[in-house]
This record gives C-alpha cells, sequence and structure tokens, in this order.
C-alpha cells in the first residue's frame, strides 16, 4: 500500500495525475460529441424515432462513410484504437510536457531532486521486498512505481547500481516459461512496459538492457507454450507501442537496426494474428506504415490480408465478441484497398458453409466473418461488381438451405448429392443469390436466439453476441435497401419476401415473422429492426403490424386488455421479468407506430393507386392512440391523413371511446328504450334487423367490460346447454328462423342468466365491472329482454329444456314458446327460476300497452291452465308472485297504475283478480 500511496504522490508532485490532465482532455471535443450535435440539430427534444431508428443509422451510415477509400485521411484523423498503450503514449506525452514547463531553471531542478530524495529510503525497501516476496501484487506495485521514477528522468543505475534487480527480474523469465511462476499473467505487462523504459537506460554508456533482448525475452514466452492472450499479447503490447510509435517517430532512432526489429515484431504478430487483440495492434502498425512509406503499407496489407480472410473461411479467427468485431472492421478499414482487390478473394471467404453448426461458438465465427466482409463490400465496393463476379464464380442460393442448415446442425458436414444438383437445375441471378444469403442467415440467428436456451445450450455472453450479430446483419440490411446504391438486390430481397420458399428450402416470411414475433418482449430493438426491414421492402400486411402494433381485433374497451401484454400462468415469469416484458412491449408499439407513421409519410400524396391503397391499409392497421403521440412522424401522418376526407373519417370514427364516452353512450341507450314510441318500433317486425344489431352491440360491450382474458360470459355448462336448445329449435320448428334472431335470442338469454353473477351487486364476478355501469347495463338487458322478440325466448329456465321440454314455437318471428306445463313447474329449482324471470321481465304485452295508450285497465287477458297450483306452489315454497308473474298465469290489473312503474314491473297486489 506505501508504494501505491508514494506513486500517486509522485504523480501530484510533478502533475501528472489525471486531474491535471483533465483540461488537454477536455479541450478537444469528442467525436461522439460532435456526431450527437450533427444527428440532434432540431430544437426539439428527441423521440423514440431518433434513439431507436434515426440515431443507430446515421452513426452505422457516417462508420461506412469513414470506412470508404475516399474517407481513408479523415478516418485515421478520427480514429482511436483506444488501447491501453495508447493511453500510455498520452500520458508520456503529457509528462514530457509538464517536466518542461517544471523544470526551467536550476532552482525548480534542486527543489525537484529535494522532493525525490525524501522517497529514497521507501524505494529502496521495496526493492529489497521485491526480491524476496512471493505476493504477485507487491511486485507489480514495485515495478510501477520504478516505471513512474524513471518516467520522471531519476537516475536508474544510482537506485541499482550493482545491477542485482534487474538480474532478478530477468530470472524470473526462466519460472514463467516452465509454468513454475504463480499468476504470471498478472506480472507480464508490467514487467515489459518497465523493460521498455529500461531501454532507454544507460550504465557507464553502455544500455542496461536492449530491444533485441526484450522482443527475444517476449519470444521465448510465445515458445513456452503459454496462454497467448495472457502472456505473449501482453508482451507485445508495449513493444510495438515503443518501436512504432515513439522510436518510428524519433529520427535519431531511425536506421537498419530499428527496421529489423520491427520486421521481427510484425512476423511475431502474424503469428498470433487470430486474436483479436493483436489485430487492435496491427491497426497502429499499418497506421505509422502508412506515414512513413506507403509501398511497405501497401505490401503489409496485402500480407495481412492474404492471412485473415482465409482463416475467415475456416472460422479460425477468433472473432468472438461485438468488441472483436468492432476492431477486425477496422482493420478492413486501415488496409490498402489494392490488397482487398479483386472482390472475388472476399466473395470466396463469404460464400462458405462451416464444418458443422452444432456448436454455437463456430456459427458465431462463421457469422462474424461474414458481417466483416459484407461489411467491406457495402462500403468499398458497387453493385455491379460484386453482381458479376457472384454470376462468374457460380455461387448457388441452395448453398445454406435449410435442408443443408439441418445437416450441419446434426453435425454432418458431408454434402449429398441432391444439395448440389438442386443448385445447379437452373440458373439463378446473382442478385436473388445473394439476398437469398442474407436472408437465410437472418433465419439462422433468429432459429438460435428464439429456441436456444442461455445458460443452458449457451452462455449469456454467446447469447449478447448472437443478438448483436443479428442486429449487424439487419443495419446492413437497411443500409442495402435504404442507401439506393443496390437497387437490383433490393428488389431481388422483395420478390424474395413474398415468395412460398420453393417449398421449404428456404426459410419463409411466416416462419421468420413468427420468430421475432415471440422476441418482442425480450428483444425489443431486434423486432423494430426487422420492421423497419418489412417496411423498406413495402410488406404492409394487416395482420403483422396489427399484431406489433398491438392494435385491438374489436375497436372497444378490451382495447386496454390488447394493449397491456398478458403473462400466462404457464409462463410464471417474475414481477422484474414481467415488468421488463411490458416495457419491452410498449417500446415495440410505439416504435412500430412510428414507422408505419413514417412510411405513410413517405408515401405522400396518397391519391395514386397503389400507393393510395397502402395508405388506406396503414390506417387500417393503426391504432388511434398514436394521434396523442408528440413524435414528429405521428403528427406528419395525422396532416396527410386529414388531407384527405375519406381516410380522415375512416381514422377518426376508428378512435377508441373513453370511459366517459361509454358511459353516456350506455345511459343514452338505457333512456332510449324507455321512449314508449322508440320501443315500440324496435319491436315491431320491420325493425327486427336493428333489435338484432342492438342486441349484439350490448352483448359486446358487457363481455369486453366484464369478461377477463380467456374467461367467458357464462360458465361451459350454462352455454353449452342454451347452444343446444337453439338448434333443436331450428330443427323442430316448421319454421327456419334467419339465422341473426336464433343468435340474438341466444346472447339475451346469456345476459339474463348474467344479471344473478356478474351485474349482481357484491357477486365475486361483479368486481370487474365499475358500479356505475352496472346499473346501467342491468336496466339495458332488462329492457332488451322484454322485446316480444327475444321475451318469450329469455322467459324459460334452462332447466326445463334438460328435462325434455321440446314445443313448437310460433308467433310473428317465430320465437314465441307456449306456456310451461303444470308438471315442469313442480320441479323446486325450475319454479324460483321461473318466478324469478317472470319478476323481472314481465311480458311485452303489457309493457307495450301501457307505454303505447296509458291504459288504465287491461282486460280481455284469460286465464291459463293451472293458475290454481302454480299459485298454490308459491305459496307453499315462499315465493313472491308480483301483479307482472300473475298477469302472464293469466291474471289481470285492474289498478291504474302509471307507464313508469308499469315499465320498471311495479304492481299493487291488492288490486289484482283472476281473469
Amino acid at each position: 500500500m506505501a508504494t501505491v500511496c508514494v506513486q500517486q504522490l509522485l504523480k501530484t508532485l510533478f502533475g501528472t495525475n489525471l486531474a491535471s490532465q483533465f483540461d488537454g482532455f477536455s479541450s478537444n471535443p469528442s467525436k461522439s460529441q460532435g456526431r450527437a450535435q450533427r444527428l440532434g440539430s432540431s430544437s426539439m427534444r428527441p423521440g423514440l424515432y431518433h434513439y431507436c431508428f434515426m440515431a443507430p443509422y446515421t452513426h452505422f451510415t457516417q462508420a461506412l462513410a469513414d470506412a470508404s477509400l475516399r474517407n481513408m485521411v479523415q478516418a485515421e484523423q478520427e480514429h482511436d484504437t483506444s488501447g491501453w498503450f495508447d493511453v500510455l503514449q498520452k500520458v508520456s506525452t503529457q509528462l514530457k510536457t509538464n517536466l518542461t514547463s517544471v523544470t526551467k531553471n536550476r532552482a525548480d531542478k534542486n527543489a525537484i531532486h529535494n522532493h525525490i530524495r525524501l522517497f529514497e529510503p521507501l524505494v529502496i525497501k521495496a526493492l529489497k521486498q521485491y526480491t524476496t516476496t512471493t505476493s504477485v501484487q507487491l511486485q507489480r506495485q514495485v515495478l510501477d512505481l520504478l516505471a513512474q521514477l524513471v518516467q520522471l528522468r531519476v537516475n536508474y543505475c544510482l537506485l541499482d547500481s550493482d545491477q542485482v534487480f534487474i538480474g532478478f527480474v530477468l530470472k524470473q523469465f526462466e519460472y514463467i516459461e516452465v509454468g513454475q511462476f504463480r499468476e504470471s499473467e498478472a506480472i507480464i505487462p508490467n514487467i515489459f512496459f518497465f523493460l521498455v523504459l529500461l531501454s532507454y537506460e544507460r550504465y557507464h554508456s553502455k544500455q542496461i538492457i536492449g530491444i533485441p533482448k526484450i522482443i527475444q525475452l517476449c519470444d521465448g514466452i510465445m515458445a513456452s507454450g503459454r496462454k497467448a492472450v495472457t502472456h505473449a499479447i501482453p508482451a507485445l503490447q508495449p513493444i510495438v507501442h515503443d518501436l512504432f510509435v515513439l522510436r518510428g517517430t524519433n529520427k535519431a532512432d531511425a536506421g537498419k537496426e530499428l527496421e529489423t526489429q520491427k520486421e521481427v515484431v510484425v512476423s511475431m504478430l502474424l503469428r498470433l494474428i487470430q486474436y483479436h487483440q493483436v489485430l487492435e495492434m496491427f491497426i497502429l502498425v499499418l497506421q505509422q506504415c502508412h506515414k512513413e512509406n506507403e509501398d511497405k503499407w501497401k505490401r503489409l496489407s496485402r500480407q495481412v490480408a492474404d492471412i485473415i480472410l482465409p482463416m475467415l473461411a475456416k472460422q479460425q479467427m477468433h472473432i468472438d465478441s461485438h468488441e472483436a468485431l468492432g476492431v477486425l472492421n477496422t482493420v478492413f478499414e486501415i488496409l490498402a484497398p489494392s490488397s482487398l482487390r479483386p472482390v472475388d478473394m472476399l466473395l470466396r471467404s463469404m460464400f462458405v458453409t462451416p464444418s458443422t453448426m452444432a456448436a454455437v461458438s463456430t456459427v458465431q465465427l462463421w457469422i462474424s466473418g461474414i458481417l466483416a466482409i459484407l461489411r467491406v463490400l457495402i462500403s468499398q465496393s458497387t453493385e455491379d461488381i460484386v453482381l458479376s463476379r457472384i454470376q462468374e464464380l457460380s455461387f448457388s442460393p441452395f448453398l445454406i438451405s435449410c435442408q443443408v442448415i439441418n445437416r450441419l446442425r446434426d453435425g454432418d458436414s458431408t454434402s449429398t448429392p441432391e444439395e448440389h444438383s438442386e443448385g445447379k437445375q437452373m440458373k439463378h441471378l446473382p442478385e436473388e443469390t445473394f439476398s437469398r444469403f442474407l436472408l437465410q442467415l437472418v433465419g439462422i440467428l433468429l432459429e438460435d436466439i428464439v429456441t436456444k436456451q442461455p445458460k443452458v445450450e449457451m452462455s449469456e455472453q454467446q447469447h449478447t453476441f448472437y443478438c448483436q450479430e443479428l442486429g449487424t446483419l439487419l443495419m446492413c440490411l437497411i443500409h442495402i435497401f435504404k442507401s439506393g446504391m443496390f437497387r437490383r438486390i433490393t428488389a431481388a430481397a422483395t420478390r424474395l419476401f413474398t415468395s412460398d420458399g420453393c417449398e421449404g428450402s428456404f426459410y419463409s416470411l411466416e416462419g421468420l415473422n413468427g420468430r421475432v414475433r415471440s422476441m418482442v418482449p425480450t428483444h425489443p430493438a431486434l423486432v423494430l429492426l426487422w420492421c423497419q426491414i418489412l417496411l423498406l421492402v413495402n410488406h404492409t400486411d394487416h395482420r403483422w403490424w396489427a399484431e406489433v402494433q398491438q392494435t385491438p381485433k374489436r375497436h372497444s374497451l378490451s382495447c386496454t386488455k390488447s394493449l397491456s401484454p398478458q403473462i400466462t400462468g404457464e409462463e410464471e415469469e417474475s414481477d422484474s421479468a414481467a415488468q421488463l416484458g411490458m416495457c419491452n412491449r410498449e417500446v415495440v408499439r410505439r416504435g412500430a407506430l412510428i414507422l408505419f407513421c413514417d412510411y405513410v409519410v413517405s408515401l405522400e400524396p396518397p391519391a395514386r393507386g397503389g400507393d393510395r391503397g397502402r395508405v388506406e391499409g396503414a390506417v387500417w392497421s393503426l391504432c388511434p392512440p398514436c394521434l396523442h403521440s408528440l413524435e414528429t412522424e405521428n403528427q406528419k401522418y395525422c396532416l396527410i391523413i386529414h388531407r384527405d376526407v375519406a381516410l380522415s373519417w375512416h381514422l377518426i370514427h376508428e378512435q377508441i371511446p373513453l370511459s366517459l364516452d361509454l358511459q353516456a353512450g350506455l345511459d343514452c341507450c338505457c333512456l332510449a328504450l324507455q321512449l314508449p314510441g322508440l320501443w315500440s318500433v324496435i319491436s315491431s317486425t320491420e325493425f327486427v334487423t336493428h333489435a338484432c344489431s342492438l342486441i349484439h352491440c350490448v352483448r359486446f360491450l358487457l363481455e369486453a367490460i366484464a369478461v377477463q382474458p380467456g374467461d367467458q360470459l357464462l360458465s361451459p355448462e350454462s352455454r353449452t346447454t342454451t347452444l343446444r336448445t337453439v338448434r333443436e329449435e331450428e330443427v323442430d320448428s316448421d319454421t327456419q328462423n334467419p339465422k341473426y334472431i336464433t343468435t340474438a335470442c341466444e346472447m339475451v338469454a346469456e345476459m339474463v342468466e348474467s344479471l344473478q353473477s356478474v351485474l349482481a351487486l357484491g357477486h365475486q364476478r361483479n368486481s370487474s365491472v365499475p358500479a356505475f355501469l352496472t346499473a346501467v347495463l342491468k336496466n339495458i338487458v332488462v329492457s332488451l329482454a322484454r322485446l316480444p322478440l327475444v321475451n318469450s325466448y329469455t322467459r324459460v329456465p334452462p332447466l326445463v329444456w334438460k328435462l325434455g321440454w321440446s314445443p313448437q314455437p310460433g308467433g310473428d318471428f317465430g320465437t314465441v314458446f307456449p306456456e310451461i306445463p303444470v308438471e315442469f313447474l313442480q320441479e323446486k329449482e325450475v319454479f324460483k327460476e321461473f318466478i324469478y324471470r317472470i319478476n323481472t321481465l314481465g311480458t311485452p304485452r303489457l309493457a307495450l300497452r301501457a307505454q303505447t295508450a296509458g291504459e288504465a285497465q287491461i282486460a280481455g287477458e284469460t286465464q291459463a291452465p293451472g293458475l290454481g297450483s302454480s299459485h298454490l306452489m308459491s305459496e307453499r315454497l315462499g315465493v313472491t308472485m308480483t301483479d307482472t308473474s300473475v298477469e302472464t298465469l293469466g291474471g289481470v290489473c285492474r289498478a291504474s297504475c302509471s307507464g313508469e312503474e308499469l315499465w320498471m314491473g311495479v304492481r299493487c297486489r291488492a288490486c289484482w283478480q283472476p281473469g
């Protein structure tokens, strides 16, 4: 701990700490900040469209522009290797500047010497501890302290005059090479950085250690068989930085010896080129070569390309992370353009299949190589050149057909004769081959992401890299379709999206959409990228867009259930996972709405044939809440739609009503059904279809409000009984009723049965119905049940049908049933239900007469057979019979009851007399 404190104190005293370098770093605005300013030129706060679509695509196109040959110089100026040895260069430069400013006069130098001498006892003790301790952590701290002192121009020879310390350090390499040094990978970078600094020191005009010796030590570690990532590569990093940056820029160091040392190091790097850390060092090497000697840069570029491309085709490059793929892309950008020509070598490394697809790591390495080459093709080549070479090389779209993929996933690397003959039977257009190859890659990635379980069939890091590879591939496809530079490929992809997949040889669009649909709760960004691609190829299928936009299938209050993700009991997700899924679904919903709005805006003006059809389809698919969005694309969409009278009417009338609108509409319906004139009109035979439509609407609203997803308005037993009853009516009746009449009777019967559960305050099933709507809905159901069309049918208890009663219906509508025989009413449950329905629903004759004429006396009714026995049974069972039920059984009411009281089923029992 003391050595760390001394090192930090020295940095503070001599102004080499990060705090003193803050102004220097902050004075240069970062590239990302500048790009962000170029992206966010609008004064409006960026929204979802900016962050999900505009910003990623702009960054991608700018990266491709930097990779193009025309912008090579600009790319070199803006490139930052971001390696730790590059940071060392910045620190070293800053250190030299600070020391120059501090040591301007002799007085300052003396003060520095005095400061350093204060730490001399501690430094000497640290050197002794290094040779006696077995703690690697302490040895690292001592090496860092010595490196700090050497950078401060302290004469190392005064600290280690007998060179005992440096001899001990060199002795450690013997143990490292044979694997007898514990945690050697932790100390390797510190040792080589310290040795590189000592290569500038001299003892009696003699170099303490030279670069050739350091290279020899590094070569020994490589030959020892130790892991390259942990030993050889960290040892090479300070050497490469010193040779190609520090000594390369110093003209005094230039010479044949330095060039020889560089060539040796380059050969060592080429032996380890499969690692992305080495590729990162090659970026630095190539940049320096380009600055010093263009011919040398071209030769080295060709040498690197000739090694990398075959290794990519054989999945030998260790590109197993997004960071590694980014480094490989940068290497291709830095290579001389001539080293990547002709494109045949790129295409031969791209259009290959792996030896097996059974292992996730192999598939990822294969796709990484394809993505890197694809980026080179779309940034440095033209469509005509690429397609002409594909045709000349005779690549087949069946190279990675579904049959080949399944065979490789089973671990079988031997191709069948059918696969060879399948591709040779007909000539395929090169653009179709190219498009089909990329779409098959999309299918492979989607299938592995969806079907392979993280932490079971692959690690989380592999799953993440799969998603990053898919995102990169989709972004490349978006650029190909959107840039306008690949028109033939875009047209071919559009045709392939609408084809049938050659009878299972390739992934179909429906299958790909199904995979993407299952990723909505987990990968919203990838889903939105896929949505972009579908719109770029003009895929506006209503079913797909209604699902991703979560558009309600029926425009009612059920939209609130449709817009909220429903989590089934089988999934049993945790609360955090469920909340994340809901958030992701909402991101997809809003993003899809914005995309579709942007698509409609791009079709302006919408008055021309095919474009107008697509706009109408967009209006059909879009959900009206997008009207309330602050996104610019949504507002542009609304402006375009409102310019067209027909489309504007369509959109406005597709809006989902608010809760206040629903309450007002139901109140109006309830009051309208209580108006005598209107009620008599609806009851007439001329308006029977209107009555059926009203019944359908009320039933639909009741189900939307009260029925939860996966539930039903009635229990399955009751529902089955009612449906069977309707079927029996249609068979036995001489008059075949229209289907809409039969359906209306069934719906009202179900709603009447729900009066005792769903619409009963305090009942368990009434909990989902707002209290202020329960009474209104109940009155509406009762009013509808009193219509002559359905009244007779709804007054019959469902249990009667189970007991075998099969009467002959009659009446104007063929739905009027005779009175229930006494033998059925003797059943206690039947009689109770019958009395309840009579008390609740009444008869249409009394209601109609009282409302139309307001008569004080109703006469002419005849007593039905069995009245006395029914009345006696009611007294025996304790059932109260109101005047409405008595009138139905054959009695008459001689009281002067008002129409309103009569409508609500209120009678005075004293005025009732048998007929």
